[in-house]
């Protein structure tokens, strides 16, 4: 997992200055998903996470999309790191939020399903999607139902001018009522069928989501583990997960974080269960090994040291 980890984060290329090292993981603590037979509860209908209105009011988060807002969306680069690293994502403290820094999102099958069994659904066209929906705000349609004879407008039909799908504290929706040219509908894609073990990564501002309902026979299971680098933000949240799994209890992301979790369960995950090198520090139970003298990734190396107490 954390050499596939490895490679998806050398997909992304960072600015020379950039305080942060892809070719060393961390690992985060994200969700666990069981969909029995006939689950409708889980239902995710199409969203991207990393926040909503976030890309819009956050400046380092809006430098993201630079090329889209000057009108050459065409050379946005989706896998450019500039603005990426300081963007703060959770202004609202919303229900869900991640505190670090993802280069994708990802999970790992933990039982055979595939599509209408509850699985994953994707669109698969990132750059110009995302173009679309950063700059939906700035159009509205002249003839009701049509995709023709669009025109440019800063407010709706009521005269409001809002963020389609995006409200402080949740993450930015997808409907086809408000982001009709997606035809969401047709082109939400389900992942082929995956075994035990096989993991599936997607950028962080694919849409997404997950099927209506299992119709299959099995329950549909995953560990939601994404790829994670070095950073010294991720380095910050690493040391409170690293606390949790002393304490047994749930980290501050996660659903029931300040609860008692797991603390009182005798045969509860331990660190000593962590036994190579990697993984401890993935977990932050190692110090990160310093490459080099004067490079970035010595200087992020011996920061994030610092802040995980190994200095």
């Amino acid at each position: 997992m954390l050499a596939a980890q490895t490679w998806m984060n050398r997909q992304y290329h960072a600015a020379p200055d950039q305080l942060i090292d892809l070719s060393t993981p961390m690992s985060y603590c994200d969700r666990v998903q069981i969909r029995p037979p006939g689950d409708k509860l889980f239902a995710l209908s199409p969203h991207v996470d990393g926040g909503g209105v976030e890309r819009w009011e956050d400046k380092a988060y809006n430098h993201v999309y630079r090329k889209i807002f000057q009108g050459k969306w065409q050379e946005y680069d989706p896998f450019d790191l500039t603005g990426r690293l300081d963007a703060q994502m959770n202004m609202y403290d919303g229900p869900g939020g991640c505190s670090v820094f993802r280069t994708f999102q990802g999970w790992l099958g933990l039982s055979r399903h595939g599509p209408k069994e509850g699985t994953l659904v994707v669109h698969p066209i990132l750059q110009p999607s995302t173009a679309y929906w950063m700059l939906r705000p700035f159009f509205k349609p002249t003839v009701k139902g049509s995709l023709d004879g669009w025109k440019f407008s800063l407010d709706d039909d009521d005269g409001k001018v809002f963020l389609h799908g995006a409200n402080p504290g949740t993450a930015q929706e997808h409907t086809p009522d408000l982001h009709p040219h997606l035809r969401l509908q047709e082109t939400m894609i389900p992942y082929p069928t995956v075994e035990p073990g096989d993991c599936v990564f997607w950028s962080a501002d694919t849409i997404h989501g997950t099927e209506l309902e299992n119709t299959g026979s099995t329950d549909a299971c995953v560990f939601y583990i994404p790829s994670v680098p070095l950073t010294l933000n991720n380095a910050q949240y690493i040391a409170q997960q690293r606390t949790a799994l002393e304490q047994g209890v749930p980290p501050p992301d996660f659903p029931g974080s300040g609860s008692g979790g797991e603390s009182s369960y005798p045969d509860r995950g331990q660190v000593s269960d962590i036994q190579s090198e990697e993984g401890k520090r993935a977990m932050g139970l190692a110090p990160m090994p310093v490459k080099g003298s004067g490079g970035v990734q010595a200087k992020v190396a011996k920061k994030a040291n610092a802040i995980l107490g190994f200095a």
